[in-house]
């Protein structure tokens, strides 16, 4: 018998369709709010954010991919578990995973192939081309900054089966727990131990400090499919409400920055939005950015560094700038996600089955 409660029905009113190969609905809203987080991200990189953005929200790039992190875990969660396990294969879940990032990512890279030819470093290549990046922490940023934390997925990646199958061994809310106490030792060693320019990589980017996120995301999944954690529109508002005064603020504090605090705000506004249908992260407008966010986000900086190359003899009013910019990184986005994203995955899936 399954002892995992379904999101509610009023999410259907979105559209009948949407609905994932659990027999759960959809959750519109937390794809839309990928879109505001890859935003954060975008503004982050922007060569005149100070001069368009207030520095709390022009500040908050990296704080905006721990949001993805938590989401990550949770959605891995509902969308590829039972109450004994995965519903797929372990292999099939690693395959599907690697469809989901692949193709966006090496368009990325493709996209800046000539900069990082004439720029380097070479050494960094390998680290890029394999997704390993981040475990080499002078390579980190190299070639496409965001690529970072793609590589920080991909361990994610192959330590979700283990991590689900010891959620499910030592009972889901004790495997909260874990979560939480590891997330609370983590940044108090990093912030601790870690401090100074030298230590930047190592301290924001090494992807053993940023797996506990990853787990807080599954922990509260579990805990959401079983409705053993408490949900409402109010977490959601309330969630949403402390960002904002977060980003309002003058300067993002370091005691916020990627903290146990941040974390929970983040874990609220998940929760908050899973729980119930809203009409406007739920519209089809703001969804279909959602859906093009990982495009966005992985495909922002290759097309930024082309565009400041392109436009620095036009000397744009910074706001004019970034409108066009934008624009631009959505519509090309929203392309790759149709023609290479959803191609891409299709067919790398379509290659193992074929194959295996």
């Amino acid at each position: 018998m399954d002892q995992f409660k379904t999101a509610a029905t009023p999410f259907l009113k979105f559209d009948t369709k949407m609905i994932n190969v659990q027999g759960r609905p959809n959750l519109p809203a937390l794809t839309s709010l990928r879109f505001i987080a890859a935003l954060l991200v975008l503004i982050f990189h922007y060569r005149h954010k100070e001069a368009v953005f207030s520095n709390g929200v022009s500040g908050f790039g990296y704080e905006a991919v721990a949001f993805f992190f938590i989401l990550s875990g949770f959605i891995l969660t509902y969308t590829y578990t039972t109450p004994r396990g995965l519903n797929v294969s372990v292999r099939d879940f690693f395959v599907t995973r690697i469809a989901r990032i692949a193709p966006s990512y090496y368009l990325a890279l493709a996209i800046t192939l000539p900069i990082f030819l004439v720029k380097g470093p070479w050494g960094a290549a390998p680290f890029v081309l394999t997704m390993t990046q981040a475990w080499v922490p002078p390579s980190a940023l190299a070639w496409t900054s965001p690529a970072w934390s793609l590589s920080n997925e991909m361990f994610f990646y192959l330590c979700y089966p283990a991590f689900y199958w010891l959620a499910l061994r030592i009972n889901v809310v004790l495997f909260f727990f874990f979560a939480a106490a590891l997330l609370i030792a983590t940044t108090i060693l990093r912030d601790a131990c870690f401090v100074g320019q030298e230590w930047h990589n190592f301290h924001d980017f090494f992807p053993l400090f940023n797996l506990p996120q990853f787990a807080l995301g599954l922990a509260l999944g579990n805990l959401f499919l079983r409705g053993l954690v408490p949900t409402h529109r109010a977490m959601l508002a309330a969630g949403l409400v402390a960002m904002v005064a977060i980003l309002a603020h003058h300067e993002v504090n370091s005691w916020l920055k990627n903290t146990i605090l941040l974390s929970a705000i983040f874990s609220m506004i998940i929760l908050g939005a899973a729980h119930s249908y809203s009409p406007i992260l739920g519209s089809a407008p703001l969804y279909l950015l959602g859906d093009a966010s990982y495009s966005i986000y992985i495909l922002h900086s290759p097309i930024g560094s082309w565009w400041n190359w392109a436009t620095v003899a036009f000397e744009l009013h910074p706001v004019v700038d970034f409108v066009l910019y934008l624009v631009c990184v959505i519509v090309l986005s929203v392309a790759a996600l149709h023609f290479v994203e959803k191609p891409g995955r299709r067919a790398i899936k379509k290659l193992h089955q074929t194959f295996f």
